[in-house]
């Protein structure tokens, strides 16, 4: 039996799914086979490929459409994992920093329709209550099975602490006066108020305190990143060496390169522990350098963020983002001083640019989406690629990767046929 993708997803025929509920819904329980004419894999892209699911997993990837499983057709359109977003502040007029499970639901509602599957709630510097109250709610929302009523969408996977452990000259968006250490007791706050749902840390390396949180840190099962600092090449490399493995929107916020001093860009380039996040926008980092930045790094060390802030989705105006009051004209998002404050990108549309205007071939662009992050935060077992085993958390695109459909575990979360038909 063959259906047509609006018979099948178009008409919601398979419920709307819940965000990490496990729903027993007929997504779940069916069996049921997409085929694309190009199918992006660990192995590589697979030309007319089916991939066959079941009870909301992949059960496996063939050249043969296997007896039982009802097919859904998506023509010439091309099948990837789902994305991943580490790195985002907000959508859709919602922030991580209201610190409300509303919030989270319109940001992980609405992320689906960007390909996105998951992401971290990423929070920015602020009075260290409020980021306190941020990390908080989502370890609250996540603990409360997620079912349709509270949130639906993309998958939240924990919580991105960016700021307050920076120094003043590259600040960015983060306001200086709420700038702290690391301090030994700020730490134990984090980790006692998010537990296992705290994900990312960002610091300064040359903050006082640095090398020590970073270990405090790692040995808790986070991930330390490094950025908005004036560190030197030793000053990160300490930082390294005592664990701490992500470079912070390369570039962006940190001391540039200089053949006498490598300073942070330096060092995160040349260290192979560090994996450098990377705003493909062609506004944050031109394409040559973007395309040079992969070079160096290659495809298992680059991951693609957004840094998106609430404005994602929405027209130009005036936004906030945390305490700052931002302006996005033509797409860009900036303080009043005329600094770059996040960004109004999407996933989808980064890897349109890694592909289009820096030329990274199409398979590295989307693992810089998917699998990179997805092994980062330790849910590479279970998403993040398609292969047995994995959830079918997976979006369609056409050639201009504009998003058409997206699954989570199974159900579809967003559908472009049932919003035009």
């Amino acid at each position: 039996m063959m259906m047509d993708c609006i018979t099948l997803f178009g008409s919601g025929s398979l419920g709307s799914g819940s965000l990490g509920s496990g729903s027993s819904g007929s997504g779940s329980d069916s069996q049921y086979a997409l085929k694309a004419a190009r199918v992006f894999t660990p192995e590589g892209i697979l030309e007319n490929a089916f991939v066959h699911i079941s009870h909301g997993r992949i059960d496996s990837v063939s050249d043969n459409l296997k007896a039982g499983y009802a097919l859904v057709d998506l023509g010439n359109h091309k099948l990837m994992p789902g994305l991943i977003d580490m790195h985002i502040h907000g959508q859709s007029g919602a922030d991580t920093m209201d610190a409300t499970e509303e919030a989270l639901a319109k940001i992980a509602g609405d992320l689906p329709k960007t390909g996105v599957v998951g992401f971290l709630g990423t929070t920015v510097t602020a009075p260290w209550p409020k980021i306190l109250a941020a990390l908080a709610n989502v370890k609250s929302t996540m603990g409360k099975n997620l079912t349709a009523d509270v949130v639906s969408g993309a998958e939240i996977l924990g919580t991105y602490v960016e700021g307050p452990f920076f120094t003043p000259k590259n600040k960015g968006a983060h306001p200086e006066q709420f700038f702290l250490a690391p301090s030994q007791e700020r730490i134990a706050d984090l980790l006692e108020v998010a537990g296992d749902t705290l994900k990312v840390v960002a610091l300064a390396p040359e903050t006082e305190g640095a090398v020590a949180a970073t270990r405090q840190l790692v040995a808790h099962g986070v991930r330390v990143a490094m950025g908005h600092s004036d560190a030197t090449w030793e000053q990160v490399e300490a930082c390294v060496e005592a664990g701490a493995t992500i470079g912070v929107h390369l570039y962006n916020g940190m001391s540039g390169l200089h053949h006498r001093e490598p300073g942070c860009v330096g060092a995160m380039l040349a260290n192979d522990a560090v994996i450098a996040e990377m705003i493909a926008d062609g506004v944050h980092v031109h394409p040559a350098v973007l395309k040079l930045s992969w070079k160096c790094k290659g495809t298992d060390r680059s991951a693609l963020i957004t840094d998106c802030m609430c404005a994602g989705g929405l027209p130009d105006g005036v936004y906030q983002l945390g305490e700052l009051p931002v302006t996005v004209k033509n797409g860009v998002a900036r303080t009043d001083c005329g600094s770059l404050a996040g960004s109004t990108l999407s996933l989808n549309k980064a890897i349109r640019n890694m592909t289009g205007l820096a030329g990274v071939p199409e398979l590295d662009a989307v693992k810089m989406a998917s699998e990179v992050p997805a092994r980062i935060l330790g849910v590479g077992h279970r998403m993040g690629s398609i292969a047995p085993g994995m959830e079918a958390s997976l979006t369609v695109m056409d050639d201009d990767f504009n998003v058409l459909l997206t699954l989570v575990k199974g159900q579809p979360i967003f559908s472009a046929w049932s919003e035009t038909n």
